[in-house]
């Protein structure tokens, strides 16, 4: 372009040169002025195509230039949308983590405070509400209840009666009540029959859901996770059911998070169902003790107690105090 620019600026001074020549030409011998005419005219159209040459060969090279930028910039906003997706990828995946973090953190927490509740003492009915509101608490909008097994009426079978549901209208605890433990029962009933748990996406597309869709959506419950709860023989003993306030099925965590509470659940039951048997069997004993006056002692070595009931007292000529009693042997 440099050299074209020289080109151009000499042959503009020769067809000046010869212009002048031309005239002064033309004033001194004005008879051959054809000549000169036609050079000058020659000198123009040379210099008029050295221009226009020039000014196409700029136009080509500015539209090559032009469109190596065109690829430069195509190709850095390529890389630029590439880097991009990779950044909103890996920020995505680091917001999963460290939201599965937190999840653990409150879940594991929350176990904690599970436990904390199971070993408190007091009445069952009272530890299972604790642990569903601690449940519900965790912040995963869920919303637990706990039905027990009923073997109670043997013509009807066994179902399921409403242990606790403090999250749940009255309405819907008794829509669920008593529900059957059956192959094809909504709910909670399938989930005691098949001794796994029965997950439920969307209440309006299961079709064994169907008696309970408009009390569902009535409380605003469109899912469900429900866990069998077992005692360590194997013997059934209830479930726990997590409900959904939209459609959707438990992750991974959830259901981890649901079968460890249900686990801790059934051994609380299992304890009490135990208590339970024992201290029956401790009034039967002493009834039938009692009844054939048969007296009972007993000598612990270790602390040199002795134990003594009623009857036995009587019997030894001790006056009865009302109550058996517990002697310190001396040596």
């Amino acid at each position: 372009a440099l050299l074209m620019q020289r080109l151009n600026w000499l042959m503009s001074l020769l067809v000046a040169h010869l212009a002048l020549g031309a005239a002064s030409f033309w004033l001194v011998r004005p008879a051959q002025p054809p000549l000169l005419i036609f050079l000058a005219s020659v000198c123009f159209a040379l210099v008029a195509y050295l221009n226009n040459r020039s000014r196409l060969r700029n136009r080509r090279d500015r539209e090559l230039v032009e469109h190596a930028l065109e690829k430069t910039l195509d190709r850095l906003e390529s890389d630029v949308r590439e880097r991009t997706r990779d950044l909103q990828l890996s920020n995505d995946m680091l917001l999963r983590e460290v939201s599965n973090r937190v999840r653990a953190e409150r879940f594991l927490h929350t176990r904690g405070r599970i436990l904390e509740h199971l070993t408190s003492g007091g009445s069952i009915d009272a530890i299972l509400r604790q642990v569903l509101i601690t449940i519900e608490d965790a912040g995963e909008a869920m919303v637990p209840a706990i039905m027990r097994l009923d073997t109670a009426v043997e013509a009807e079978g066994d179902v399921l009666r409403v242990a606790a549901g403090p999250g749940l209208p009255d309405y819907f605890l008794e829509a669920i009540d008593g529900l059957p433990v059956a192959p094809h029962a909504p709910l909670c009933g399938a989930a005691a029959y098949g001794r796994r748990p029965v997950i439920i996406s969307d209440f309006q597309r299961e079709d064994s859901c169907a008696s309970l869709r408009a009390v569902a959506e009535r409380a605003g419950l469109r899912a469900c996770c429900s866990v069998p709860l077992l005692a360590a023989s194997g013997d059934l003993l209830g479930t726990l059911a997590v409900y959904f306030l939209r459609p959707r099925q438990a992750d991974p965590a959830e259901m981890e998070f649901v079968r460890n509470a249900a686990q801790h659940v059934a051994a609380a039951i299992e304890r009490d169902r135990t208590e339970a048997a024992l201290a029956q069997s401790r009034i039967r004993y002493r009834l039938a003790t009692e009844a054939a006056r048969l007296g009972v002692w007993d000598f612990d070595l270790t602390p040199r107690e002795l134990y003594i009931d009623t009857v036995m007292r009587g019997m030894l000529g001790y006056r009865a105090t009302g109550g058996d009693e517990q002697l310190q042997v001396r040596d």
